[in-house]
């Protein structure tokens, strides 16, 4: 009886982590981001501009909220024409180097007042953008249907 016990908690862990692996990849393919579960919410790991020079990072991935921006999040050849980013109030550190590589970056728009950005931990220099409090999401572009390109 243990042995099935034992059996099957492993089953249903490996399930576990199959589904994640899965569920994140298929987040990067369709959103753009990459991401890992940490105490208190989730630090996106990679994020690709889906939308070329803008940028929207949501408050929260499948009900927790993004609270990191890790080590060379926005790190990408594609984010080279990258020039606004939406972040969330729910941030609460931005890891080392995020945006190297975004050369045309100009404006970081934050949800949150300047108090609360200057809670932020932050190992990236910011002194170089612009950046804009209490932003309002403006709404996510949809994507060009294969009939409305080819007229």
């Amino acid at each position: 009886v243990l042995y099935n016990v034992a059996f099957g908690v492993a089953i249903a862990l490996f399930d576990v982590f199959f589904y994640m692996r899965l569920l994140s990849d298929n987040m990067f393919k369709t959103l753009g981001f990459k991401y890992v579960s940490i105490a208190g919410g989730v630090r996106l790991t990679s994020c690709r501009a889906r939308y070329g020079e803008v940028m929207w990072v949501p408050e929260n991935l499948m009900g927790f909220d993004i609270i990191e921006l890790g080590d060379g999040a926005f790190c990408s050849q594609r984010n080279g024409e990258l020039k606004k980013v939406f972040l969330p109030k729910t941030l609460k550190r931005i890891g080392k180097d995020v945006f190297e590589g975004c050369e045309a970056l100009e404006d970081i728009y934050y949800q949150g007042s300047e108090d609360d950005f200057s809670r932020i931990s932050s190992e990236t220099e910011l002194s170089a953008y612009r950046i804009i409090f209490d932003a309002k999401y403006p709404p996510i572009p949809k994507k060009k249907s294969a009939k409305a390109t080819k007229k």
